[in-house]
């Protein structure tokens, strides 16, 4: 969640410039901050934690309702536009103006003489964009669909996440950008921070939990046991301190939201094979978790001595391709658990020793000194 700045919105809208330069931006800084670091060699594809996402459409804007709408009381139904229908740059221009004019109040302040005037203050910011996403285990069975009908489907989507973020909340979002160019689609919900008359809302009312606490939330409710034991306490102890977060609910409207969809749609058994593939995946994933130090360790020592580059060119230039082709991953795999397991123990080894011979040392009877300084 971030003040709705004009930069802001323009990176909300994902056929923007700003948006594209921002992506190529981080793409760049992930570049430069990347570090090899040899990897197990693996099948290909068995890691994989996302979807590959494929779809023509970048995203597309949308609103809630007209400019009347959004300046009056938040109330009723909020109707939905065609996909595609809302131009940004006119959408902006009413957007950027009802922030402004949100964050005007009206204030009664009193003069060094006792005098009373009513003027006209001005909060820093009148809205929020705050990044709503669909479940992971959902994407398969919305990229199986037609742009049109997945672009329907996402709108309808969105209204059942401002109907539940106005319940909880009362803030009726502007509306917002869906974005369509990373494996899980998300929005860009525009949310007021005021009332239309410019008073601030209670904060207590519009808590957040952020990305771990909802992606924890929506596995618990979902997959109920496939967390461990330190996440689950660690995920009751924040809902139990921090009370109800307006972004955990909104993801609990999108998620039954998207079930019932998919039941009226007939993909029911599609969406319950997608959830099952994410249910292996993650167990998989946490397998491998305990592991991760170790190997983790392994690389380093390898990477930082050098072992690595000299043991792998020497491979590959004098006897890799005289070995047969079916048997080339046994020997990497070989060679790998080797590697991993041989500095680790030398190291445990040397500390082990080391710490008897400082016990054996502190055991010893204090000399006895003599002479004249004694």
């Amino acid at each position: 969640m971030r003040n709705l700045t004009r930069e802001a919105f323009e990176h909300d809208d994902p056929s923007s410039r700003r948006h594209y330069k921002d992506k190529r931006e981080k793409a760049e800084r992930d570049d430069v901050a990347f570090v090899h670091v040899p990897s197990p060699l693996r099948a290909g594809g068995q890691e994989l934690t996302g979807v590959d996402f494929d779809a023509d459409s970048a995203g597309f804007m949308f609103s809630f309702g007209d400019k009347a709408e959004n300046r009056s009381a938040a109330s009723g139904a909020l109707p939905l536009p065609p996909a595609g229908k809302v131009d940004a740059g006119s959408y902006r221009t009413r957007i950027l103006g009802e922030e402004k004019a949100r964050r005007r109040f009206r204030r009664t302040i009193t003069k060094k003489t006792g005098e009373e005037v009513e003027t006209w203050g001005s909060h820093k910011c009148g809205a929020v964009s705050l990044v709503v996403t669909v479940p992971p285990w959902s994407m398969s069975v919305i990229n199986s669909l037609e742009d049109d009908e997945r672009d329907a489907l996402l709108l309808r989507v969105a209204d059942a996440a401002a109907k539940r973020m106005h319940e909880v909340s009362d803030r009726v979002p502007f509306g917002g950008g869906c974005h369509l160019d990373t494996d899980i689609a998300h929005y860009h919900f525009q949310v007021p921070k005021t009332s239309p008359a410019g008073e601030n809302w209670k904060k207590s009312k519009f808590k957040t939990g952020g990305p771990w606490l909802v992606g924890a939330d929506r596995v618990e409710r979902q997959f109920a046991g496939l967390l461990s034991k330190k996440q689950k306490e660690l995920l009751e102890s924040h809902k139990k301190r921090k009370g109800q977060m307006v972004d955990l609910e909104i993801a609990s409207a999108v998620d039954s939201h998207l079930e019932n969809e998919f039941r009226e749609m007939g993909l029911e058994k599609d969406y319950e094979e997608s959830c099952r593939e994410y249910v292996r995946r993650k167990k998989r994933a946490q397998e491998t978790e305990r592991h991760r130090l170790l190997l983790k360790e392994s690389l380093r020592f390898f990477a930082v001595e050098g072992v690595w580059p000299v043991a792998t060119a020497a491979m590959s230039l004098c006897m890799w391709r005289m070995i047969p082709r079916e048997h080339r991953p046994l020997v990497m795999t070989s060679i790998r658990l080797t590697q991993m397991i041989a500095a680790p123990i030398a190291r445990t080894v040397v500390k082990t020793a080391a710490r008897e011979l400082v016990k054996k040392l502190s055991a010893l009877p204090e000399p006895v000194m003599s002479g004249p300084g004694r």
